[in-house]
């Protein structure tokens, strides 16, 4: 069953591992790591002789099998540590994905973005499901796919998941829990919760939970509070704001009052689901009323929770998805469900705000749409242009600068007309190649620079500014990683100019704006996304090297 996007989060729910299970899981990830040692050790000195330091830590725990690494470069342009107050350097950031190439880009995207904006403290990658491919074994015949096929249910090797243009990465390598084969959303609660009990987390850090498919336009702050002319609430929740901190909004996350992104869940969870039983009988979650629902428990990520309640809510978190998952089974946002009920066992009412993040063109006034919404003209092919290389607090009164999200979040299929010429461009995660990464692979064709600007209407302006950021936010963080990791034979022997133009991607991949093609992409090659399926021609068979599902090369 192929999943095209869905509105909200993903994350998986599962039982915790017996402890055969974990054995056997173990067992898998040291034969793994054993059986490539030698390739490993080649593969790091590959990459230590063309300038990447990679320094490599193992963790053992004694309940269950994991691995942290991190990835240092000192040749990357990165905010000074000198310039993020002491609150910033105590965050967190971590996500999980899975171990294929549909995750192993989206996952560099978020982390050159994060590189980009000049995001303070420490980002962990959480990565399961490196045994087995996600269209193989299971228990049962039918499972959810959470891409379109081609290449992107590919494994990615284990040294590969290490090579970042961010040098603040850390990855941390879990077990891969078998339910996750039927049900993909398992992933998530359980890998944060083996993270939780056996990663590297520092007991003053404020932990910061992403989607891996979030990515950043400007930097998330823990510092001081945010203005309330900056911050975007409505109902119960701006009142409180207003009476409990004199006009400074409460996006600062301290130890039992979590923060985090408002998402359109509401009350339903507390008809749906036996709360007694699934929270037990004298639980918080059991008293929640409707108003509390929407006001504090409506949310989705980022959460932003300090680690001591990070510690408390991860495992229930997990233990909460098997009974969530099977009152509710085939529901993409069980592990959003299992979330909130224990947040509310342990009465963690979030700050529930609407400025993080767009994702859905039709929410207009649960996210921070009205920003977008206010923007005069914005160029397609480099959005940048209209906001400092490194918007950090997120607004700047003196160049009055606009306001905007500090996250896109590519949960949808955005659509925008070109009126000039009719045309529709659009943008859908699970249409980019796998490979895209490859030093050999086109780049996305981008939209008209005006494309953004001619829109109408406040929905079609949403939609193309996700198409916008979107596309040229993955051509850049590609066209650095090249830079990075790919050697001067896979630049062709002559360039061009590519049909459509992958214009505002800087030369040579440095600094912000700019109008040349860069030296690491092949400009022989580009790709336009398809709108709907049965326009790729010729059709995909994995015979062929340049198998795209959703992409036609057209240069």
């Amino acid at each position: 069953m192929a999943v095209e996007g869905r509105n909200f989060r993903q994350t998986r729910v599962g039982r915790a591992l017996s402890k055969r299970q974990r054995s056997k899981a173990k067992a898998r990830v040291m034969n793994r790591l054993c059986s490539c040692y030698f390739c490993t050790l080649l593969t790091i000195y590959a990459i230590f002789v063309s300038a990447l330091v990679i320094p490599l830590a193992f963790e053992e725990s004694s309940s269950s099998s994991s691995t942290t690494t991190s990835s240092s470069s000192s040749s990357l342009a990165i905010q000074n540590p000198k310039e993020c107050s002491e609150s910033d350097k105590k965050i967190h950031i971590i996500f999980s994905t899975g171990c294929n190439l549909f995750q192993q880009w989206q996952a560099e995207v978020l982390l050159n973005s994060a590189k980009r904006v000049g995001q303070c403290g420490r980002i962990t990658r959480i990565v399961s499901g490196c045994e087995e491919r996600e269209d193989e074994g299971g228990s049962t015949g039918q499972r959810w796919i959470t891409h379109q096929g081609g290449k992107t249910d590919q494994l990615v090797p284990t040294q590969d998941l290490i090579k970042s243009t961010n040098q603040n990465l850390n990855v941390h390598i879990t077990p891969m829990l078998p339910e996750s084969k039927e049900f993909p959303w398992w992933n998530k609660p359980y890998s944060i919760a083996h993270f939780a009990e056996n990663g590297d987390l520092r007991d003053d850090e404020v932990v910061m939970i992403l989607d891996p498919d979030e990515f950043f336009v400007h930097a998330l702050t823990q510092s001081k509070g945010t203005p309330l002319t900056h911050v975007l609430a409505h109902g119960r929740t701006l009142d409180m704001i207003k009476e409990a901190n004199d006009g400074v909004s409460s996006d600062i996350a301290t130890p039992g009052h979590p923060v985090a992104q408002m998402y359109g869940l509401g009350d339903r969870w507390l008809t749906l689901f036996d709360r007694e039983k699934i929270c037990g009988i004298d639980s918080p979650c059991t008293k929640v009323s409707s108003e509390e629902a929407w006001t504090h428990y409506s949310v989705g990520p980022p959460y932003i929770l300090h680690a001591t309640d990070f510690k408390k809510v991860a495992p229930l978190w997990l233990k909460m998805m098997k009974p969530v998952y099977e009152a509710d089974r085939g529901d993409m946002q069980a592990d959003m469900y299992a979330y909130i009920m224990a947040a509310a066992h342990y009465n963690l009412k979030h700050t529930r705000l609407e400025h993080f993040m767009v994702s859905d063109v039709g929410a207009a006034e649960l996210e921070a749409w009205p920003w977008v919404e206010k923007i005069d003209s914005m160029s397609c092919q480099d959005p940048t242009i209209n906001y400092p290389a490194s918007s950090f607090p997120p607004f700047n009164s003196a160049q009055n600068s606009p306001l905007i999200p500090a996250l896109i979040h590519a949960a949808q299929h955005y659509k925008a007309v070109y009126p000039k010429t009719g045309e529709t461009w659009n943008f859908h995660k699970g249409h980019i190649p796998g490979q895209i990464l490859d030093c050999e692979q086109p780049l996305v064709v981008s939209p008209p620079d005006d494309l953004f600007n001619v829109q109408t209407n406040n929905r079609d302006k949403r939609s193309a500014f996700m198409v916008c950021w979107m596309t040229y936010t993955i051509n850049r963080a590609v066209l650095e990683y090249r830079k990075q990791f790919c050697t001067k034979k896979h630049l062709p022997e002559e360039k061009q100019e590519p049909k459509g133009g992958i214009v505002g991607i800087e030369q040579g991949g440095g600094g912000a704006g700019g109008g040349g093609v860069s030296e690491y992409y092949n400009s022989a090659k580009c790709i336009r996304l398809v709108v709907f399926r049965h326009q790729v021609v010729p059709p995909c068979n994995n015979a062929n090297p340049d198998c795209y599902p959703l992409a036609n090369r057209v240069c």
